[in-house]
């Protein structure tokens, strides 16, 4: 099981395991959390009060400090694959392609049509 850690500004940082949220929560890095709760974490007896440490982890948890990733630096993945069978798995600009043959048809008509409106 997988807990999302989220930076304090709600920007997603990873998925991380639940010993790592853990040590999150023990370290007093958690600033809010939503969602249910995953798993709970039982510690050893307070030798003063003989109550036992405790501690529930959420699915997702927003963390202090600083972002680890800056979301301008994302990328999406090109991974629809309907996309791609449609286009027979060729990735091609429109309007640039050498590989259609209709594409470059349909270019060069429409500067014919524009050459004789404009001219």
């Amino acid at each position: 099981m997988k807990v999302l850690k989220l930076s304090a500004q709600g920007l997603p940082q990873s998925w991380i395991s639940l010993e790592q949220a853990v040590l999150h929560y023990a370290a007093d890095q958690v600033r809010w959390e939503v969602g249910a709760e995953v798993a709970v974490f039982r510690g050893g007896h307070k030798a003063v009060t003989g109550e036992q440490s405790v501690i529930a982890v959420s699915s997702i948890i927003g963390t202090k400090g600083v972002p680890g990733i800056n979301p301008f630096d994302l990328k999406p993945g090109l991974t629809n694959g309907k996309l791609f069978a449609r286009d027979r798995n060729i990735c091609a600009y429109w309007g640039t392609s050498t590989t259609n043959p209709s594409s470059r048809a349909s270019t060069s008509s429409l500067s014919r049509r524009t050459a004789v409106t404009t001219g």
